[in-house]
Order: structure tokens, then sequence, then C-alpha cells
């Protein structure tokens, strides 16, 4: 698999978590995937449209948070951005 593709697939997963775990709106899902990713929300949207059977593949499954840790441990999967939004 192509860097890009690894990239696209990590993206798919912290959507899921962000909008179905963490309960997050569409518009700060995004605000959170730009600061995960370092790209523009722009380029999130077309990524995001081009996976999206991937990402509706991954809501089928509804991965639990402990395998999204065994998946990809690089990134907090504890993290409440409500909470932590609030409390600023």
């Amino acid at each position: 698999m192509k860097l890009i593709d690894l990239k696209r697939e990590a993206m798919c997963y912290r959507y899921y978590y962000y909008t179905r775990v963490i309960g997050l709106r569409y518009e700060d899902a995004l605000e959170w995937l730009m600061k995960d990713f370092f790209i523009q929300d722009s380029s999130i949207y077309r990524i995001l449209t081009d996976c999206a059977d991937r990402i509706k593949q991954i809501g089928k499954d509804a991965p639990k948070v402990s395998q999204l840790k065994e998946k990809y441990p690089n990134y907090s999967w504890g993290l409440n951005p409500i909470k932590t939004t609030k409390t600023k």
C-alpha cells in the first residue's frame, strides 16, 4: 500500500472516531482532522468523499477504541475534544 493510501485509511478511522465514538459534528471533526493530518479542510473533504464507501464499512464494523489503539498506536484515542474545547 502506498503512503497516501495509508494516510487516507488512517483518516477514515479518525473520522469514524470523531463522529461515531466521540459524537462530534462534521465541521468539528474536520477541525480535528486538520490538526491530526496537517492539511486543509478542503483536502480532507475531498479525501472523505473519495473514501465514503470505506468509511461506511468502518461504521458497519464498528471497531472499539481498543482496536483503534492497536491499529494506530501513534494517535491519542482517549482524547475527548468536546471536553477539551469546553475547558479552554
